[in-house]
């Protein structure tokens, strides 16, 4: 990656039980797709800045592995690969985006093989 930054992609499906649900679920779906720094994990969601999660072009994979090095989990890599065949997007991209990654975490042997 460029600068040595990890981005992790997080896809977050926590539900939020209090008073305020709807704005904590908006601001929760707006978190829910995108990459965050890896120094940010332990930070309140509310306090976290993400990147959005863009996959539409060479150009949005390339803008993101320039910036980050990349760590992807098993959830946020079934994500990834949900997105791509849900938008039709080509399995050549995800692969370049994938060769980016540098730390898979929590995968299964099947994700794994994928992989």
């Amino acid at each position: 990656g460029g600068d040595g930054s990890t981005a992790a992609a997080n896809n977050n499906n926590n539900n939020n039980n209090d008073n305020n649900a709807s704005s904590s679920e908006s601001q929760m779906q707006l978190l829910a797709h995108q990459w965050f720094n890896i120094d940010s994990y332990y930070d309140a969601d509310d306090e976290k800045e993400g990147t959005p999660l863009s996959f539409e072009s060479e150009s949005d994979i390339e803008r993101l592995t320039q910036n980050f090095d990349l760590c992807l989990s098993g959830n946020g890599l079934k994500y990834i690969r949900q997105y791509f065949a849900e938008h039709n997007l080509s399995s050549e991209l995800l692969s370049k985006l994938l060769l980016h990654v540098v730390i898979y975490a929590r995968t299964s042997p099947v994700q794994k093989e994928f992989i």
